[in-house]
């Protein structure tokens, strides 16, 4: 029976490939931005909401939780006014964008920021993931100097037996 291998060089369904990854990431790097070009005020209201729509917490629940990661005196109003496109002056300090992402577990808005500075964001179980992809590849390579050593190793008993 054939030893069939999981290809780990395709990406998922939710995933760029390595390839796309590097290509978009010279882009990035041959297109400097425009004046203007990165202000972010309705884009970070926008994601905000977004996360706090997809959460299963309540909007007090979630200033709490960012409270007390915070070690801050957060409030429900806060999360308010800092997503309603009513409230021109009320901005989301980018100080508690850690503790917005531990209690919403949601991600978008720091990946937004990263990438507008021309970054990318690798979350840790892709970490993982990319050492797992560098370890087999390791065992690729040590498969194929094995069976070159083998070989080495069958030429040189055949010479020295009769």
């Amino acid at each position: 029976m054939a030893n069939r291998r999981q290809k780990t060089g395709q990406a998922g369904p939710n995933q760029i490939s390595l390839f796309d990854f590097i290509a978009e990431a010279a882009v990035v790097q041959e297109n400097r931005p425009q004046p203007g070009s990165l202000v972010m005020g309705p884009q970070v209201k926008e994601l905000l909401s977004q996360a706090l729509k997809k959460t299963s917490f309540k909007r007090w629940e979630i200033a709490g939780r960012m409270g007390e990661y915070a070690d801050a005196e957060i409030t429900e109003s806060m999360l308010n006014s800092w997503t309603a496109d009513s409230k021109e002056g009320h901005r989301f300090p980018v100080e508690y964008l850690p503790a917005f992402c531990w209690a919403t577990g949601d991600y978008e808005l720091i990946e937004a920021i990263v990438k507008a500075c021309g970054c990318y964001l690798i979350k840790s179980e892709e970490v993982v993931l990319l050492e797992l992809a560098r370890i087999d590849e390791k065992k690729r390579q040590l498969q194929q100097r094995e069976k070159q050593v083998r070989q080495y190793l069958d030429q040189m008993r055949k010479e020295v037996t009769p």
